[in-house]
């Protein structure tokens, strides 16, 4: 039997839930997550496999245990943000546009998914978040910048 690697076989579930073949992708996911159950890229997909079903609470509760052992996460912060956009929850849905955009180092298609959301309830464009404005300055190595950044963060939220 030959044998495959995990690389190759979330290769193979991405493809498959690319080309509609979600029965498949979820058999991967369930193979996948019994030999590496902490996988995030396969707990992602896991992800992905519930919101092609329309399992929007199961997609939810995948998406955020992702999130929470990787909050930079950006397909997961765009999937998040699907989710809550279908449930409604158009506040959420923009924060996790804000953070996947932030993160992603300036994805236009994130920023524009924002901006058209924003524009549907009547809220403003896209502005960076204290912290999106330190990571950028940290890219841009305008360090004393990113550290008065920070240091507002942790003011508003020491935690």
């Amino acid at each position: 039997m030959a044998q495959t690697t995990l690389r190759d076989y979330l290769q193979s579930t991405e493809d498959a839930i690319g080309s509609g073949r979600i029965d498949e992708a979820f058999t991967h996911c369930e193979h996948m997550l019994t030999h590496f159950p902490e996988s995030l890229e396969a707990q992602r997909l896991l992800g992905e496999v519930y919101l092609a079903q329309g399992q929007l609470a199961d997609a939810q509760q995948t998406f955020d245990w992702v999130l929470t052992n990787d909050p930079e996460n950006v397909i997961a912060y765009c999937d998040r943000a699907l989710i809550s956009e279908r449930m409604a929850d158009y506040e959420t849905a923009l924060d996790c546009y804000q953070q996947a955009y932030e993160l992603s180092r300036g994805n236009g298609q994130i920023r524009q998914e924002f901006n058209i959301l924003s524009a549907k309830i009547g809220q403003q464009g896209f502005i960076f978040s204290r912290a999106g404005l330190a990571r950028l300055y940290m890219r841009g190595d305008l360090l004393p910048q990113a550290i008065q950044e920070w240091e507002a963060v942790l003011a508003v939220n020491p935690d």
